[in-house]
This record gives structure tokens, C-alpha cells and sequence, in this order.
């Protein structure tokens, strides 16, 4: 047996669970996200998604990644700075 964390995946539409993106920048205009939710912040997850910022800060986010995270394109999400050069996407419940 190994104490090696082992990577997991993730389903964001178990009920009760709020996801949202964790976002690390790459890039000038490239950021990787990984799925979060209030429960598993520090878990180390093997599906990671990269999405480009437009000279306008607007973003495209992958179609996949929408599906999972139970979002839409005409949701309204908020962006709170975590550290130096990340970030998270939550969406705003109405």
C-alpha cells in the first residue's frame, strides 16, 4: 500500500454541492481549470481544462466543462482573486 495521493474525478451535479472553477494562469491571455466544490479544495483532480481570455477579458468555457459544472452560457458568475495569478469562477444562484 502506498500513501501516494491518487487522482480522482468528479461529478459536479451530486446534490448539496455549489461547484466551481479554481483558475491558474499559464499564460498572458491562458488559464487551466480544474472543478471544485466547497467540500474538496485541496484534491487533486486528473481532468483539467484550458480556456483563452479575449482582448475584451471576455472567455469561452468549454462546452464539456459547462455540462459538468450544471452551468449555462447566460448564468451570471463572480470571480474572487485567490493568490497571484488565480482565481475562482463560482456561479451566483439566483
Amino acid at each position: 500500500m502506498t500513501s501516494e495521493k491518487q487522482p480522482i474525478t468528479y461529478d459536479c451535479r451530486a446534490p448539496n454541492q455549489l461547484p466551481y472553477l479554481h483558475c491558474t494562469k499559464l499564460s498572458p491571455d491562458t488559464y487551466e481549470a480544474t472543478l471544485k466544490d466547497e467540500y474538496d479544495f485541496d484534491k487533486d483532480f486528473r481532468k483539467k481544462w484550458k480556456f483563452s481570455l479575449d482582448v475584451q477579458g471576455k472567455f469561452d468555457i468549454p462546452e464539456d466543462l459547462l455540462g459538468r459544472l450544471g452551468w449555462k452560457d447566460n448564468d451570471l458568475l463572480e470571480w474572487f482573486e485567490t493568490g497571484h495569478q488565480e482565481f475562482l469562477l463560482v456561479k451566483i444562484v439566483k
